[in-house]
């Protein structure tokens, strides 16, 4: 690949298809990842480096002397009216003020943001995508986007589905981390010390500083903090984007695992009090059902023995049992 192409790419300066065919090229081959890293630090190097100005000392302090040794030469004012000089410097003051009071103020980007609250929100973005913050997320983005990009801040989790616009990518930047598309759909969640990146359709770069994976529709991508690495992991859980779906899928999961779901999805800490139950399996599908609904399909589900359920002051949902339904 040729090194202009991918130096072009790393300034954003891209068309179109030349991004498609970067693309391309770094899904080929791991090999080709790493040299777009190689890349990209000599890229910020080099950017880095500016060149200084040499200053010959000597011959400065030379031209100093020169300047204090030599005698100032008085020569007398004529003697003129002071009227005609005071006029002009009042009409040049009160054109600047005329100038400062009528000018009109260049126009400034006004940005927006959009927060969830205590519930998912969805919404559309100027340019006709579409995002679902998760719970206590915020979005910041231009009212108009910029002739040549789309680009938003995101804090929290949320999932995008981008407009097709090969003229303008779509960057979703984090604290850390920038996630591009053309057009596509995806996850963002950004947590404590990582950020998680999920792609339903289309294709993603994923980058943090120097590192950067291209993702394809089911795969998923982690950047963690003190790590200089982006992680590739398995196929992501059926519940991880259930916030926009609002259905939670459980097949034989482990009540343990269940209980991490529920706390997650409904912002509740949810506590198994006993390990005799970690193990316990559960099936059902559940669609967009309060807390005390799911609670009480557990309660006569029959998968624990001797179940309890408990809700404390603090909002803590405790769930205690004998054991599994049929063990010892």
């Amino acid at each position: 690949m040729n090194e202009e192409l991918l130096s072009k790419f790393l300034a954003g300066e891209t068309t179109p298809a030349e991004a498609e065919r970067v693309l391309d090229w770094l899904e080929a081959s791991p090999a080709n990842e790493a040299e777009l890293d190689r890349l990209r630090m000599v890229w910020e190097r080099s950017a880095a480096v500016r060149p200084q100005p040499t200053v010959n000392v000597d011959l400065a302090w030379q031209n100093v002397r020169k300047g204090m040794e030599k005698k100032p030469e008085i020569r007398p004012l004529p003697k003129r009216s002071w009227w005609p000089a005071a006029a002009a410097a009042c009409v040049a003051v009160l054109a600047g003020m005329f100038w400062l009071l009528t000018r009109q103020a260049a126009p400034e980007t006004l940005m927006l943001v959009m927060r969830s609250g205590d519930a998912p929100r969805t919404f559309a973005l100027p340019d006709g995508s579409k995002v679902t913050l998760n719970r206590h997320s915020s979005l910041e983005y231009p009212e108009q986007f910029a002739a040549t990009s789309r680009e938003v801040s995101l804090h929290g989790e949320g999932f995008f589905e981008v407009e097709k616009n090969p003229e303008k990518p779509f960057l979703v930047k984090t604290e850390r981390t920038t996630v591009r598309v053309l057009g596509t759909s995806f996850n963002v969640r950004e947590g404590k010390d990582n950020v998680d990146v999920v792609v339903e359709t289309g294709r993603v770069e994923f980058s943090a500083g120097k590192k950067a994976v291209v993702l394809r529709p089911s795969e998923r991508a982690v950047w963690q903090t003190g790590e200089d690495t982006i992680r590739r992991l398995p196929a992501p859980d059926l519940n991880m984007l259930s916030y926009r779906s609002r259905i939670l899928l459980f097949n034989a999961d482990p009540l343990k695992k269940v209980a991490e779901t529920l706390t997650d999805y409904y912002g509740v800490p949810v506590v198994l009090k006993s390990r005799k139950i970690e193990n316990c399996l559960w099936t059902v599908t559940i669609e967009d059902k309060p807390l005390d609904y799911v609670l009480g399909l557990l309660r006569e589900s029959l998968v624990v023995r001797g179940i309890t359920i408990t809700k404390k002051d603090d909002g803590t949902v405790e769930i205690d049992g004998d054991g599994c339904d049929g063990s010892e």
